[in-house]
């Protein structure tokens, strides 16, 4: 099958993912069981990419933009999700999607709202939680900056890779996630502070 053939038929199952999920959404009794199909479909698409280190250099995040759901290994408890990449239109008038901040990898890069930590009094953890806001949060002690702080090594995140031509938009999908989390479980994962 020709590269245009495929993503041709990859665009059109990805196109379904909003309306099936959406119309059919009460068909599922909880969150684990809707998250489960989200999985079995990306995993089929070739678009999810599970990553696991023991500390922040082992990170492989992968190529590309889309949604990312970070949960413990131990119990599957979902902790943040999170969303790199927009649909937007160049000056030429052309829409597309894009992501000026380098995609999946530059996540471990950040300081706020969490940190995939390198170095300090909680290295290889990921924090979340500020405890301050704008440049009071920099000028802080790092072991001050966070409310919450888990182990690298205690985590699992589950990269929706979204490649060139896909229908779906990563602020879609992020908002799927959360409003499942929502409805089912009526709150949202604990490093989330808005949907």
């Amino acid at each position: 099958m020709s590269d245009e053939k495929v993503l041709t038929k990859e665009i059109a199952e990805q196109s379904t993912l909003g309306p099936e999920i959406l119309c059919d959404f009460q068909k599922f009794e909880n969150f684990e069981e809707f998250y489960g199909e989200i999985l079995r479909k990306f995993r089929s698409w070739g678009r999810l990419q599970e990553i696991r280190g023991k500390c922040y250099k082992t990170l492989g995040w992968p190529e590309g933009i889309g949604v990312y759901l970070i949960r413990k290994v131990s119990g599957g408890e979902v902790v943040y999700v999170g969303m790199t990449g927009k649909i937007i239109r160049s000056p030429d008038g052309e829409v597309e999607l894009k992501d000026k901040k380098d995609g999946f990898k530059k996540r471990s890069q950040r300081y706020t709202p969490y940190c995939f930590t390198e170095s300090g009094a909680f290295k290889d953890h990921f924090e979340y939680g500020p405890n301050f806001k704008g440049d009071d949060f920099k000028k802080k002690l790092e072991k001050d900056r966070y409310k919450k702080h888990i182990p690298i090594r205690d985590l699992s995140v589950d990269c929706f890779v979204l490649g060139k031509g896909s229908t779906i938009a990563p602020a879609f999908l992020e908002s799927l996630v959360l409003q499942a989390y929502f409805t089912h479980k009526g709150t949202l994962p604990d490093g989330n502070n808005q949907l």
